[in-house]
């Protein structure tokens, strides 16, 4: 499930993401709550940045809020469908909701903020919930340094039944810090990677999830991690030799 996409409204400029960070908190409902900030470093003048959201494998997104923080203040952005100063612009196109947020920037960094809520995206199975998320898809188009997800679920399941699974750069670290949190840890990711999230947790905790699937999933689950861990593992091997 691809998330997001990025590039600079300039020609001829360079930029990278300094700094990635979201938190995801999974709702009984079977909702996610967002929140990104992600950090640019611009080397030229910019008017602005896209923003593609996935919406594939939802019901669409809610309550979004788009945010610059400069000078430790923040500011926020208003829908409209023009150019202008704290204003954005929202497009549908199939599953996407596309955004141009204008925002002048020259030379320096800049963090932008990005608050909205997932419906209906948590997987409800018989003997597992499942949060599976691409939340660095492949598409973009510059290096993305310092990337740290959270995912946070209700409370109420004891650690043993937890399991967390990352999928992308060989570099990255996935690990359960307590009952309730997962996080992902990833030093650079390239250009056409993408950083994929699995946390797995009981259902007890989406009782009022509407994303339900009548089979057992933990099982077939665990025998495609496990293909995965050893091709990556090789994978590993051969960059040592």
């Amino acid at each position: 499930l691809a998330l997001p996409s990025f590039s600079v409204m300039a020609d001829n400029r360079s930029y990278y993401i300094r700094h990635y960070e979201v938190t995801i908190d999974v709702q009984p409902n079977g909702d996610a709550h967002v929140k990104e900030r992600i950090t640019y470093d611009f080397s030229g003048e910019f008017n602005g940045v896209l923003r593609d959201i996935d919406m594939d494998r939802t019901d669409g997104i809610d309550g979004l809020r788009v945010l610059v923080e400069e000078d430790n203040q923040l500011r926020a952005f208003q829908q409209s469908e023009m150019q202008g100063e704290n204003v954005y612009e929202l497009e549908q196109e199939d599953n996407l909701v596309k955004l141009k947020v204008y925002e002048q920037s020259s030379n320096q960094e800049k963090t932008f903020i990005y608050e909205y809520t997932l419906l209906n995206v948590v997987e409800k199975y018989n003997d597992i919930g499942v949060f599976n998320r691409k939340v660095i898809d492949s598409n973009w188009d510059v290096p993305i340094e310092d990337i740290n997800i959270t995912i946070k679920i209700p409370e109420g399941a004891n650690k043993e039944e937890l399991k967390v699974f990352a999928h992308g750069p060989l570099t990255g670290v996935s690990k359960i810090v307590d009952e309730q949190t997962f996080v992902f840890e990833v030093p650079e990711n390239m250009p056409g990677t993408f950083v994929e999230t699995l946390a797995i947790f009981p259902t007890s905790l989406i009782p009022n999830s509407n994303r339900v699937y009548n089979e057992t999933k933990l099982a077939s689950i665990l025998e495609n991690e496990q293909k995965l861990a050893d091709e990556a593992n090789a994978e590993r091997e051969r960059a040592r030799e």
